[in-house]
């Protein structure tokens, strides 16, 4: 999660945390899918595909429930590295009173 759509989310950028009030339409989640593919010649391709939307934009109810699940039970480590600490609270309670967007397109 990052407070930022930007892609790249290396520290040198200096972007800023999640604000520990931040609503959901403020913070972004982002999924790193990663593909390992051996060529003919023996090299190797690495792909990422990133995704990512803002909370307030989670499909299902469903999927914000199983997201603020899985933030109660990270470790305080995890939450640390991942910068949560500030605001990992206020988004699972934010995450379990979710409802689903009113505008969903079919």
């Amino acid at each position: 999660m990052a407070a930022s759509p930007q892609r790249d989310q290396h520290p040198r950028h200096g972007l800023p945390r999640i604000a520990g009030d931040a609503p959901l339409d403020q913070i972004w989640l982002r999924v790193e899918e990663q593909a390992l593919a051996r060529l003919d010649d023996d090299p190797i391709l690495f792909g990422i595909r990133l995704r990512h939307c803002t909370l307030a934009q989670l499909s299902t109810r469903s999927i914000a429930q199983r997201l603020a699940h899985a933030l109660r039970s990270m470790s305080p480590a995890m939450a640390a590295y991942k910068r949560l600490e500030d605001c990992r609270e206020r988004i699972i309670l934010q995450l379990e009173t979710y409802r689903e967007p009113h505008n969903r397109n079919p």
